[in-house]
């Protein structure tokens, strides 16, 4: 039920940032589908290190505070971290469900 950008929309705020000289972009943040289909999951993982590689190549090659990649959370994090996650969310391991 929650989205985000897609990879257009994404892509146009990138090319907007020189408009934002005091913003500062660190990185993306992305989450798997809800699904038990570990292999779905991997792929959309290894799908975002893709893209916030391309990213960083074309937009922010020069900015070392965009370095964060932001994928996982309790249930996959694992994954996540294999596939280049710098920043994983377990707020249910740590809190509980809601």
């Amino acid at each position: 039920s929650k989205f985000g950008l897609d990879e257009k929309e994404l892509e146009k705020i990138c090319e907007s940032i020189k408009h934002f000289p005091h913003v500062e972009f660190c990185g993306l943040m992305g989450m798997a589908t809800n699904t038990k289909d570990t292999e779905i999951i991997r792929n959309e993982f290894r799908h975002l290190k893709t893209l916030f590689d391309r990213i960083k190549s074309i937009w922010f090659l020069d900015s070392p505070s965009f370095k964060e990649i932001s994928m996982g959370m309790s249930s996959d994090y694992v994954m996540a971290i294999d596939e280049g996650s710098t920043m994983v969310r377990v707020g249910s391991s740590v809190f509980g469900g809601r």
